[in-house]
């Protein structure tokens, strides 16, 4: 559904960015994330630096749905300071 993103922590950045999810759930473990090209630190790593095999770690934002069978699922994200 719309409005899931996911904020992302890149090691050695003290920023964080937050991307809107583009990928199918079904394209786990893989994600795509929208990432516009800026000078913020996240976004300009991800444009600059980040190559296959770099990790990073993500918490989910807002509201997450998850759709099974028999229905849809949602649970409101914690967000921590």
């Amino acid at each position: 559904r719309p409005g899931m993103w996911v904020d992302m922590f890149i090691p050695g950045i003290d920023k964080v960015g937050g991307y809107s999810i583009t990928s199918l759930p079904s394209d786990l473990p893989l994600m795509q994330l929208a990432v516009k090209k800026a000078k913020w630190p996240p976004a300009a790593w991800c444009f600059e630096e980040a190559k296959v095999g770099s990790q990073v770690q993500v918490r989910s934002g807002g509201t997450f749905w998850f759709t099974f069978e028999g229905g849809t699922a949602s649970k409101r994200a914690a967000r921590e300071a």
